[in-house]
């Protein structure tokens, strides 16, 4: 079974969901690591950031989502980071262990589950 690769990236400083068409991973003489996300952006590969702006380090103000292989009841596909509800439940969506689940909650029928925002766009969803 195969299922598409795929990821997202949340722009700290712009505020921004974006999809994460070209990600380059970058290890500067002190062995830091740092990556460049590109997008495409009407039929181009253009980068979403200015020049400067454009390089980070890895876990900093740049936080990538991988696409769970996953749709929720209505379609819509469901990344790391994703608030979904689940009958009266609502959780994040993390890895862990191997595979994609609620943070709190182990979904059973993803089928059921409707994806209601995200952690960076909606945090008080989880309240």
């Amino acid at each position: 079974m195969t299922r598409e690769i795929k990821f997202r990236a949340w722009d700290d400083i712009n505020k921004k969901m974006f999809p994460a068409d070209t990600i380059e991973f970058f290890i500067d003489k002190k062995g830091e690591q740092f990556f460049l996300v590109k997008h495409r952006k009407e039929n181009a590969l253009d980068d979403l950031l200015s020049e400067k702006d454009r390089y980070y380090q890895l876990g900093t103000g740049f936080p990538l989502m991988q696409f769970t292989g996953l749709k929720d009841k209505n379609g819509k596909e469901i990344y790391e980071g994703d608030i979904v509800r689940w009958e009266q439940f609502k959780d994040e969506i993390i890895f862990r262990d191997g595979f994609f689940q609620g943070r709190n909650l182990i979904l059973t029928d993803w089928s059921r589950a409707e994806i209601i925002g995200n952690i960076y766009e909606n945090p008080e969803l989880l309240k």
